[in-house]
């Protein structure tokens, strides 16, 4: 960070917080909508949900300048979309093998550590 100017090291933080900032919205629009519409969490896709940034591109123009009841009428919209767009698809059979999904990684480290307990 030496070699960073002042200037542009302020700019580089800035952009840092505010991806840190974006990703605690659609964190919790997710968790809200996974909420309203009686869905678990592990039934969405973390990764479809941050690479659709076309979903909150209306909820950010709206947030700068538009009135609170707005704000909320379009976080509602998103959660729904979140819904419509963000569920999780099945595993491939590559990615499953390989343990790259984290949801199949779990139940066989479960399935693993139930074993070894009937075991011993």
């Amino acid at each position: 960070m030496r070699s960073i100017n002042s200037s542009d090291k302020n700019i580089i933080l800035i952009f840092v917080l505010l991806s840190i900032i974006s990703a605690l919205i659609k964190l919790f629009l997710t968790i809200n909508a996974a909420l309203k519409g009686n869905k678990k969490l592990i039934e969405l896709s973390y990764l479809k949900i941050h690479n659709k940034t076309h979903l909150f591109a209306k909820l950010y123009s709206v947030i700068g300048r538009a009135r609170q009841s707005k704000i909320y009428e379009v976080m509602d919209e998103v959660e729904k979309l979140i819904l419509k767009y963000c569920l999780r698809s099945r595993v491939s059979k590559p990615n499953k093998e390989k343990g790259k999904d984290y949801l199949t990684l779990i139940a066989d480290l479960i399935k693993d550590d139930s074993s070894e307990n009937e075991t011993a």
